[in-house]
């Protein structure tokens, strides 16, 4: 079986848990991301409201079943940086 930073490239979409600390019970548990580089086992993400300003492992992802629209068709080159806290409380 393929490791899982093997099968991991830069275009794949993937989901970054939302912790916690930061979302009501209610509130989606996964952030829709697209995987916009990629250094051996770490990985830069950005979602529809801007490029995640840190470098997460690969182990961190999970595979999305479905994947927005809006990340399909997303410009990367338009996106400001912003925190994990702010992508997750601006996609609730």
């Amino acid at each position: 079986m393929q490791l899982l930073q093997e099968k991991c490239k830069v275009g794949d979409f993937a989901g970054l848990q939302i912790h916690k600390v930061d979302r009501t019970n209610t509130d989606p548990r996964l952030l829709p991301c697209i995987i916009i580089e990629k250094e051996d086992e770490q990985v830069k993400l950005a979602c529809i409201h801007g490029i995640i300003d840190q470098w997460w492992t690969v182990n961190m992802l999970v595979g999305l079943s479905a994947v927005p629209h809006e990340l399909v068709h997303l410009k990367v080159d338009d996106l400001q940086k912003i925190s994990m806290i702010t992508a997750s409380k601006l996609y609730v």
